[in-house]
């Protein structure tokens, strides 16, 4: 399959940007130049976010709190990295991925076209990585590196060494496959003990020994109640024909259908039953019983309603025969004597009035004359008159007459009032009982209409308005309702008479007929069903039993057998361990030349010429031992991390690097490098540059980097150059 590489990766507030940032990638070597703060480290992150998924293993972040959001944008921004790649057969693979946090869904997160296909989610995810032939921790390693991962890469855990190790020179087989076989081998050992200790803590056929002696005593005690329920040893022996035989007499005698050849027991018991109680219920005496609990249910409480109506109407009947004698009771009447009062209050208002004011003009008189004596005559009609007679009459008047027509019509309008007065309260007190009486009657009506088709309903019709003011209209109904509630009491009776001798019967025949059929039932139901129970136990129990024996045997079996297993996946493990170790070595000396001359080339170092991958196999596992070795003085090589600078360390990092990842066990034909050349100076950065670019594997290295001399020396080399240049509020601004 041909290797991939870059063309263009599009950040949009990830990381160090904010806003869209586009970069191209050139084939062969590419140098980006970039002072820090830039966003070096931002794209690398993002491209290898982008190609897996995944925040990178970085002692300095913690990967579950870390975000890639670049914060200036704002939470609601779009966030999102799109890499398009492309391979030497011109196939074309465009990755877009979206940011979305602490959640996690690929199938609304990624998306991946291929030529004219589109995937999307998880397929989406394992095509990247089938394309590339890679996992997502070899990328760290061989594909997008970043400072931390370079440095990592011969200073770092010897067990992360090994792995990333493994995955350049494509030896898989350890890495993917024994890890699997290490946990079946440790889940035959579990097996194999947890077997152990099962058989060693129990016999496990002990319990089913004493669970067979449980069941056999409860078997005895179902057999000894069934002899004294009166079945016969002889008729335990096949408790089921028993049971068959008996539910058989029991449907004959009950007229029942015969059962159906193989039904069920339990079936037929109920069968049984049902039937009885469907006897029960058509019996004629069950019928006529149930109509005499219907009928004396009906008249029960049309009794209670009789005497209590009764009872009623006769109490209200005196009250209205006293309040007869106490005053009137016809509302009409004392409506009209109302009124007639009114209109006389108002008569005597009207009197009242006129005497006042002739009363006023004739003391305004007086007091005229009074002071006219002289008068002689009529001021009005010119008339002669006496001063001294006139004043005596006008006296007379206003003193005498006046004052005592006022004082008997103000008695009158007294007495009117009192009159007015009692009639209202009569009357109100009258209403009252006539809707007492209102009530009680719609009772009565009410109770009429229920009981209108008896026999002893009344056939009279009374009206509610002669009733209240007639005497013996309310007699007549007391009467009537008396004679009700006696006839009522009588037919209550005679129907619970009935219902007595119904019952009798009933007992009579349930005593004869009907208990000892369900007695039958019930002995079979109680005391064979019970003993066919527990005779089946017994016989489960004893195929359990037999089982677990059976059982016992097998895990014995299966005891040796994980015994063998597990000694035979360690011979395979060894022996895979074993064949790992020579291919790894193999593939590691025909490398170790081309990179210990990168390293000799670039490092210059007086002692260390060359550097030497030393590989052992530890508990079935190949590990990797990175030395600094030296042509001119023996017994000097030592572990890098020992004796090395830290430029030759980066030195050393970048042989290993690109020797190892310029193998042919991926599709990966581009490396991304950030800041490779930290630690060195300018002498070892040229030497880096030309030693990169006169490797010339693989075909595309891009490099990032903030030394200007590094940048320059690769820029002199042949390296294709270019910048990322400012930062302002959260943005990098391109020249």
């Amino acid at each position: 399959m041909s290797a991939w590489q870059l063309q263009k990766v599009q950040v949009k507030n990830l990381l160090g940007f904010q806003g869209l940032k586009e970069q191209h990638f050139q084939p062969r070597i590419q140098v980006i130049e970039a002072p820090n703060h830039t966003g070096k480290t931002s794209l690398t992150m993002a491209l290898l976010w982008g190609l897996t998924g995944i925040i990178p293993e970085l002692p300095r972040i913690n990967r579950h709190s870390f975000r890639l959001s670049n914060k200036h944008a704002g939470t609601d921004a779009e966030q999102f990295c799109v890499i398009e790649l492309v391979n030497d057969s011109n196939s074309r693979m465009a990755i877009k991925r979206l940011y979305r946090g602490a959640r996690a869904d690929l199938d609304a997160e990624l998306t991946v076209e291929l030529d004219d296909k589109i995937l999307s989610g998880q397929d989406a995810q394992m095509r990247i990585l089938e394309e590339l032939n890679v996992k997502p921790d070899s990328l760290e390693g061989c594909g997008v590196v970043l400072q931390d991962h370079r440095l990592g890469f011969i200073t770092g855990k010897e067990s992360d060494i090994s792995d990333v190790i493994s995955d350049m020179l494509g030896l898989t087989v350890l890495s993917r496959f024994v890890p699997t076989l290490e946990e079946r081998l440790k889940e035959v050992k579990e097996l194999q003990k947890e077997i152990t200790n099962y058989l060693e803590a129990a016999d496990p056929l002990k319990k089913w020994e004493e669970r067979d002696q449980q069941l056999r005593d409860d078997f005895l005690q179902r057999e000894n109640e069934a002899i004294e329920a009166g079945f016969a040893r002889e008729d335990l022996e096949n408790p089921a024909t028993t049971a068959v035989r008996e539910l058989a007499q029991i449907a004959a005698s009950l007229k029942a259908p015969p059962a159906q050849p193989g039904r069920p027991i339990p079936d037929e018991i109920k069968r049984l039953r049902d039937h009885l109680a469907t006897l029960r219920k058509s019996s004629p005496l069950g019928v006529e019983l149930a109509e005499l609990q219907g009928r004396k249910g009906q008249l029960s409480p049309w009794v209670e309603k009789a005497v209590s109506l009764r009872d009623a109407y006769r109490d209200f009947n005196e009250r209205l025969a006293a309040e007869d004698g106490a005053g009137e009771l016809d509302t009409k009447r004392l409506t009209d004597t109302i009124a007639e009062k009114e209109t006389a209050l108002q008569k005597n208002q009207e009197r009242r009035d006129e005497l006042a004011s002739e009363k006023g003009l004739l003391t305004n008189a007086y007091s005229h004359m009074q002071s006219h004596q002289n008068l002689r005559a009529c001021p009005v009609c010119d008339s002669p008159i006496k001063a001294s007679d006139l004043l005596k009459k006008l006296k007379n008047r206003v003193e005498d007459q006046i004052a005592s027509e006022l004082s008997r019509l103000k008695e009158q309008q007294k007495t009117l009032s009192e009159e007015k007065d009692g009639a209202e309260s009569r009357l109100k007190a009258v209403n009252r009982l006539k809707d007492k009486h209102g009530q009680l009657f719609a009772e009565i009506s009410s109770f009429h209409t229920q009981v209108q088709g008896e026999p002893f309903c009344w056939k009279k019709k009374f009206e509610i308005d002669s009733l209240f003011l007639d005497a013996d209209s309310r007699t007549k109904l007391v009467a009537v309702l008396e004679s009700v509630a006696e006839q009522l009491n009588e037919g209550l009776r005679v129907v619970t008479d009935e219902l007595k001798q119904k019952k009798a019967q009933i007992e009579q025949q349930e005593a004869e007929q009907y208990q000892p059929a369900e007695a039958q039932i019930t002995c079979v139901s109680e005391k064979l069903l019970p003993v066919m129970d527990a005779a089946q136990k017994i016989e489960n129990h004893g195929k359990k039993r037999d089982r677990a024996a059976q059982r016992k045997t097998e895990l014995e079996q299966l005891q040796e057998d994980a015994r063998t297993l597990a000694g035979q996946l360690q011979k395979i493990a060894s022996a895979l361990a074993q064949q790992e170790e020579e291919t790894a070595s193999a593939a590691i000396r025909a490398r170790l030349p081309d990179i210990s001359e990168f390293f000799r080339s670039v490092a210059r170092n007086p002692d260390y010429d060359g550097l030497d991958i030393q590989t052992n196999i530890s508990r079935d596992r190949v590990t990797y031992k990175i030395q600094a070795t030296s042509s001119a003085i023996g017994n000097l090589n030592d572990t890098v991390g020992h004796v090395l600078s830290e430029g030759d360390l980066s030195a050393a990092s970048m042989a290993l690097l690109l020797g190892l990842a310029s193998g042919e066990s991926h599709h990966l034909g581009f490396l991304v490098l950030d800041d490779p050349a930290q630690g060195m100076d300018e002498t070892l950065q040229a030497n880096l540059a030309a030693a990169i670019v006169k490797f010339g594997k693989p075909k595309q290295v891009v490099i990032f980097t903030h030394q200007q001399s590094f940048a320059e020396a690769l820029k002199q080399a042949g390296a294709h150059h270019s910048r990322i240049h400012s930062w302002k509020m959260g943005k990098v601004q391109d020249a």
